[in-house]
């Protein structure tokens, strides 16, 4: 019954992964029946996981392990789908009541990289000495702050005067001869790093 007195020893902790990978949630509590909910905001549903492995809605799969008065929740290939999600512990009784009102949950993160996509359908494009040049990018940022790195024919870019860089464009006032080249610009995180280039042709 919801008079019972739980006591956590071990608490589910916040836990940090890239796609495809795997992540343990583990609970402690003076009793030793527990179910796990995998509960994903963006789906808008709480999944029940209980004894053996099961799929969770094709997003991966999922089984836990008790050991004594332990719980160990194990998620195996996490997708992108997931991050967001919060695992709880609930302890119940032999009836497989609730105890807990507000049981205790965990945080799940999951790292993805950033990804560009071409706006302009020609990877080569040209200008006339003395136009403004601009060219852009769409750049999913992932969900891990990306650094962005321009280059210029293998050399690191920074902006000035009559040069704007930023994670989706670069912008030349009054072009020159001197700005014709390959321009790369890449996105990286802590999940991995993507890029796009172009070449620019001054006449």
């Amino acid at each position: 019954s919801l008079s019972q007195q739980v006591i956590f020893y071990e608490l589910p902790q916040n836990q940090t992964t890239s796609e495809g990978g795997h992540v343990q949630f583990k609970c402690n509590a003076s009793l030793s029946s527990y179910r796990w909910f995998l509960e994903i905001p963006k789906y808008g549903f709480q999944v029940p996981i209980r004894g053996n492995r099961s799929d969770i809605n094709g997003l991966a799969s999922a089984y836990y392990l008790i050991e004594l008065n332990a719980a160990t929740l194990v998620l195996e290939g996490v997708s992108r789908s997931h991050h967001g999600s919060f695992v709880k512990c609930a302890v119940e009784d032999d009836m497989f009541n609730p105890i807990e009102q507000d049981p205790p949950y965990a945080y799940l993160h999951i790292v993805f990289p950033p990804a560009y996509t071409l706006v302009n359908k020609h990877q080569t494009t040209s200008s006339i000495e003395g136009d403004t040049f601009s060219y852009s990018f769409v750049l999913e940022f992932g969900n891990s702050q990306p650094t962005i790195t321009w280059t210029k024919d293998g050399k690191v870019l920074t902006a000035r005067d009559g040069l704007d860089l930023n994670a989706t464009s670069i912008s030349i006032i009054k072009v020159t001869r001197l700005d014709d080249g390959e321009y790369t610009v890449m996105a990286s995180n802590l999940a991995g790093s993507h890029s796009a280039n172009f070449t620019l042709e001054v006449y």
